[in-house]
Formats: structure tokens, C-alpha cells, sequence
């Protein structure tokens, strides 16, 4: 491919450690995408519409329960690559303590009020629904530690070891889990509740592989007498601002699916949950595309050659604009075909929704790189304020279009929100580094 040959490294410089880094997440995220999509197809054809959408929202909840900790990982990965380079074990392994210690604090406590709160309205829900969510209750605290660990790897430069337990092991187990007893007991009911109790033997798991992988490529310091080093105040004064930053990005991700929880039935939640699993198919090559070109963004903006930085761009943008338009297409002209015969019958009726928000994505992926572009580029904090846009536009059209048209409200409050999130970012590069990002700039 064109654009990968742009500014290619040696394997032992920086750069090329940079590019196999990108690479390597590219893949692991590629792999995630088609893993989860297959991981859809199976949970809706054994739940159906009403028990994927009970598993879905639990999911959502479960992510937004995690919020108070989501800054911890950024954070470890920050405080661990700053140690390495330093040679500061003491502080190393004080924020890994530190980290570890602050996340169980934090969900367990959280937890609790969530169950305190589960029981005190326990007659407004179903049997299937209570056990459902008491199962989910135990995955956020091992959601929280299994990416600290993972991101303890990244900080170390192991970065695919940092990924592979979160987006490959734990969906893999979890679909492994469902196939065989989906085959070996056909004839036996598969509710939600069992679900989520495979998949919180699937995030044992996969918080397992990553504390025994962490072990093993720990510096060897770590495993003497060393002496931990705590910098609370700073530590704690930088927790509450990433949690938030990370939080937006939970919130912007689940608010449709929170709110068809208030205002509509756990079928339309299923529905939509397939809908998204779909279009993120659109978006996986710029997901894999962003990764391998964010080195080549970092070097030709530190050198300055805005000309060769325009070029990557256009031909990345190109790129997977190509390879996303054959998708579109089949989901516009054969959607309903495709829904009817991957997840059965009774997901038809999201066709609409699919058209809506692969017309999002559609816009999503001919506008580039743009978040990958202005992180490489050093403006992250343009990126932050279009995710709390993005936020915004997602709760207002929410709260007004979902309670109206349900799955089709929803759908169109996604597509908006993404479209409203990109705009400002494309702005956002033009106006930083008179780059055209999208597909059509001039090479």
C-alpha cells in the first residue's frame, strides 16, 4: 500500500518501533471488530431481540458504573512509560500499587450503591433482569483492573500485549463460551443472565492473561526489594479530569442505548445494538489505517513537511474510503436482506436505523484521520472539546427524537452526533495545520 511506504523506518530506529506499535494495534483493533461482529450474530440469534437488548443495556450501565476509575489507566500508562525512561522503579511500581489499590476502592464502592439501589427497586424489573445485572455488577471492577494491567504493558512499549486481553482474549472466550453451549445444549433456553455470567468468566480470564503477562516483562527491578515511591497529591489531582475525558467518551458511546432503556423495550435495544455492531464494520479499516499512519503524522509534523503530511493524509483517506464504500452499499440496497439472514427475522425492522447511521459512518470515514492527525500533532485539546460536543448534541437529540420515534430517533441522534463530532475536528485541522484530511484533499 502507497501510504505505508511514506517515511518508512528502520526496524531498530524509534520510528520503526513506532510503525510495528502501530501496526500491531491496528490489527489487534481490526481483529476486535470482526470478533465482536461475530460475537452480535451469535448472541442475537440465541437471545433474540428482547434478551440481547436486556444483555446490551446492562453493558451500558456497567461501562458508566466504571467512570470514576476510567482515568486510571490513562494515567498508569503515562506514569510507567515516565518511569522506564527515568529509570524511577520506586515510582513505577508506586503508581502500579497505587493504581491496583484506588481501583478497588473505587467499584467496590460503587457497586454496592448499585446494588443497594438494584434491591430497593427490584419490583419494577424481572427476574431475568435482576440476575443479569447482579452478574454485570462483578465486571467492573475487573474491567478496571484488567486495563490497568494492560495499560502498565502499553507504558511499558508492549503494546499489543497491552490489547490482545481486552479486545481479543475476553471476546473470543466469551463467544467460545456461547457457541459450545449453544451447540452441545440446543434444546435448553439461553437467557441474558447466562450470558453475562460467561462473560464474567471470559474477563477473569482475560484479566488473568494480563496480571501473568505483566509479571513476566516487568523490569527486572520490580522483582527485588524495591522500595515503592507515592506522589498522592499529584497522582490524585490528576485522576478526576481523565476520568471525565475518558467518561465523555463512555457516555457519548452508550447514551442511546441508556435512553431507549428509559423510553423504549429491550427489543429496540437489541435492534440497535446490531445496527452498531454492523457500521462499526465501515470504520474498522480507519481504525487500522489511523493506527499504521500515526507514526508518519508524528515525524512529518515534527519535521514541518506540511506537503508530505497533506499526501499521507490524502491517500490513507482514499484508502479507506475505498474499502468502506463497498460495505455502504450493501447495507443501503441489501440491508434488510443481510439483517434478516445473519441475525434472523426479527431484526428486519432495523433496517431504517442501519441506513441512518451507515450514512453517518459513511461521513465519519471520508473525513479521515482528523483525531489521529490533531493527537499526532500535539492539539489533543480540540479533540477533547468535540467529544464533549458530541456529548451534548448526543443527550439533547436523545432525550428529544428517542421518546418520539424509538430506534429510528435513536439511529438519527447517533448519525448527527458523529457528523457534528467530525466537523469540528476537520475544522479543527484546517484551522491548526491547513491540512485537508478527507478523501478529496490535494495531494
Amino acid at each position: 500500500v502507497g501510504f505505508l511506504r511514506l517515511g518508512l523506518a528502520p526496524a531498530e530506529s524509534l520510528a520503526g518501533q513506532l510503525m510495528r506499535g502501530g501496526i500491531g494495534s491496528g490489527l489487534v483493533k481490526v481483529s476486535s471488530v470482526l470478533i465482536n461482529m461475530a460475537l452480535a450474530v451469535l448472541l442475537a440469534r440465541s437471545l433474540g431481540a428482547d434478551g440481547y437488548g436486556i444483555y446490551s443495556y446492562v453493558l451500558a450501565l456497567v461501562s458508566l458504573m466504571a467512570i470514576p476509575a476510567f482515568g486510571l489507566p490513562i494515567l498508569m500508562q503515562r506514569e510507567t512509560a515516565s518511569a522506564q525512561a527515568t529509570e524511577s522503579w520506586g515510582s513505577m511500581l508506586g503508581i502500579w500499587r497505587w493504581s491496583v489499590s484506588v481501583a478497588g476502592l473505587i467499584t467496590v464502592l460503587t457497586c454496592l450503591i448499585a446494588a443497594v439501589l438494584a434491591f430497593a427497586l427490584a419490583a419494577r424489573f424481572s427476574e431475568v433482569q435482576l440476575w443479569t445485572f447482579g452478574f454485570g455488577l462483578f465486571l467492573v471492577p475487573l474491567f478496571v483492573l484488567r486495563n490497568i494491567h494492560g495499560s502498565a504493558l502499553r507504558g511499558l512499549r508492549r503494546i499489543v500485549l497491552g490489547l490482545a486481553p481486552e479486545f481479543v482474549i475476553n471476546p473470543s472466550v466469551l463467544a467460545l463460551s456461547v457457541l459450545a453451549i449453544v451447540v452441545f445444549f440446543p434444546s435448553k433456553a439461553h437467557g441474558p443472565q447466562n450470558v453475562m455470567a460467561f462473560h464474567l468468566g471470559a474477563a477473569v480470564i482475560s484479566l488473568g492473561v494480563s496480571v501473568v503477562l505483566l509479571r513476566r516483562v516487568r523490569p527486572a527491578p520490580l522483582a527485588a526489594n524495591t522500595t515503592a515511591v507515592y506522589d498522592l497529591g499529584r497522582w490524585n489531582s490528576r485522576l478526576l479530569p481523565l476520568s471525565l475525558l475518558v467518561g465523555a467518551n463512555a457516555l457519548n458511546q452508550q447514551t442511546a442505548i441508556l435512553i431507549l432503556g428509559m423510553f423504549g423495550s429491550p427489543d429496540e435495544i437489541g435492534l440497535y445494538r446490531v445496527v452498531a455492531q454492523m457500521v462499526n464494520l465501515i470504520g474498522f479499516g480507519l481504525a487500522a489505517v489511523s493506527a499504521a499512519v500515526e507514526p508518519h503524522y508524528a515525524r512529518l509534523y515534527a519535521l514541518r513537511d506540511m506537503a508530505r503530511l497533506q499526501k499521507v493524509a490524502t491517500i490513507s483517506s482514499r484508502f479507506v474510503l475505498g474499502t468502506a464504500s463497498a460495505l455502504v452499499v450493501i447495507f443501503v440496497l441489501f440491508g434488510e436482506w443481510v439483517l434478516g439472514v445473519a441475525f434472523g427475522s426479527e431484526f428486519r425492522p432495523a433496517y431504517a436505523a442501519l441506513v441512518i447511521m451507515t450514512i453517518g459512518q459513511l461521513f465519519h470515514v471520508g473525513v479521515g484521520s482528523v483525531v489521529s492527525m490533531l493527537n499526532m500533532s500535539g492539539h489533543e485539546a480540540d479533540n477533547v472539546r468535540g467529544k464533549f460536543a458530541a456529548v451534548v448534541v448526543n443527550l439533547t437529540f436523545g432525550f428529544l427524537l428517542i421518546p418520539v420515534w424509538g430506534l429510528e430517533g435513536a439511529a438519527v441522534t447517533t448519525a448527527t452526533s458523529v457528523t457534528v463530532w467530525n466537523i469540528l475536528l476537520f475544522r479543527a485541522v484546517q484551522k491548526r495545520l491547513d491540512i485537508n484530511c478527507s478523501a478529496f484533499g490535494v495531494q
